[in-house]
């Protein structure tokens, strides 16, 4: 049985990726590709948790509190995914989870993955997409703030750029654990992927051809421009880690239309300066070429929505922007969440 193992990477279209696969169980599963449930729903979330014996986030997403329970979600899990092989009779399984990409950072957790899977199948190709690092950046920024971060846009330091942004370290790890002849790399970006689509050059990979049977899920474009992050940034500092940000961050989707946020054009470039190496080495050894222009991997950044270094927010804006917001919960019927709020100091 021949398994293709996606790992992501992070902010590369994943979750679109895993919602279509979800949703096409069935007219895959009569091509003969099988997307299994037991890892997870849609974002196969065990394989990275069978893998990393330390706590995590997932431990606490899979309710493990220590390494005994970690060991019991090891066997039941291992028994619960033998059985659904077992039950379906399919030549191919797709299995696809991006913190395979970001949470194992050693060759070790890497071998534990393995040998996890290879009782299971005879063939494992690993197959990661990759993102120019100061879009990846600016994207990680967003998500942490969405979810309550309240850190500016940064340079990360060298330990987070080695093991998040060094696509050649990331690569290596895993060539060094399932072989390099088994590494299939992709670059995100219309330009790079077939018909301009994540979807289409996957399933191109794993030997699929577009049909009218498959549903594609509607991508939500979830972006806050440079303007409205900044605001909700500023905001998460006066908010507790417990209140809900859902409706005000849908609110401030439907509001952001100006430029996406970025680094300075310095700091930019000396981040992607930084990562040229990296990315020189991965353009050879996995495209055997180096783009002529712009950075050795990924080129010159493709042209679309302006962005911008993060704005200075001023009271008056703020204050117009957290109207607006009030106006729209108002229309929709939402209520404010009633939870912890800031307290008003006379200035």
């Amino acid at each position: 049985m021949k398994l293709y193992l996606h790992i992501g990477t992070e902010k590369t279209g994943t979750t679109s990726l895993q919602k279509f696969m979800a949703a096409n169980r069935e007219p895959l599963e009569r091509r003969g590709v099988y997307y299994p449930r037991s890892p997870g729903v849609e974002n196969h979330i065990a394989l990275t948790a069978v893998a990393r014996r330390n706590r995590s986030e997932l431990w606490d997403q899979l309710r493990i509190n220590d390494r005994e329970q970690w060991e019991t979600f090891r066997r039941d899990f291992r028994q619960k995914f033998s059985m659904e092989l077992a039950e379906h009779h399919a030549q191919t399984v797709v299995m696809s989870g991006e913190h395979c990409s970001s949470r194992l950072r050693s060759d070790e957790e890497v071998h534990r993955l393995l040998e996890f899977l290879d009782r299971f199948f005879t063939e494992i190709t690993v197959i990661a997409y990759l993102r120019r690092q100061d879009d990846f950046l600016a994207s990680t920024h967003s998500t942490d703030v969405k979810n309550g971060g309240t850190q500016p846009l940064q340079i990360p330091d060298a330990e987070t750029i080695a093991f998040r942004y060094d696509y050649w370290e990331l690569l290596s790890r895993w060539a060094r654990v399932f072989g390099r002849e088994n590494i299939v790399v992709r670059r995100c970006g219309k330009t790079f992927l077939s018909n301009g689509s994540l979807i289409d050059d996957f399933m191109g990979i794993v030997g699929l051809v577009s049909s009218p049977d498959f549903d594609r899920p509607e991508v939500l474009n979830e972006s806050l421009d440079a303007e409205c992050l900044e605001f909700l940034r500023l905001m998460n500092v006066h908010l507790q880690p417990s209140d809900q940000r859902r409706g005000i961050v849908s609110t401030l989707q439907a509001l952001s239309k100006g430029p996406l946020i970025d680094l300075p054009a310095a700091e930019r470039a000396d981040f992607m300066g930084q990562l040229s190496e990296s990315n020189r080495r991965v353009a050879l050894e996995y495209f055997q070429e180096l783009l002529p222009v712009g950075d050795p991997l990924f080129g010159e950044r493709e042209n679309g929505r302006q962005r911008i270094p993060p704005p200075q927010m001023s009271a008056e804006r703020a204050i117009a922007i957290a109207a607006e917001i009030y106006a729209q919960l108002r229309a929709s019927g939402a209520k404010l969440h009633r939870g912890h709020r800031p307290q008003v100091v006379a200035s």
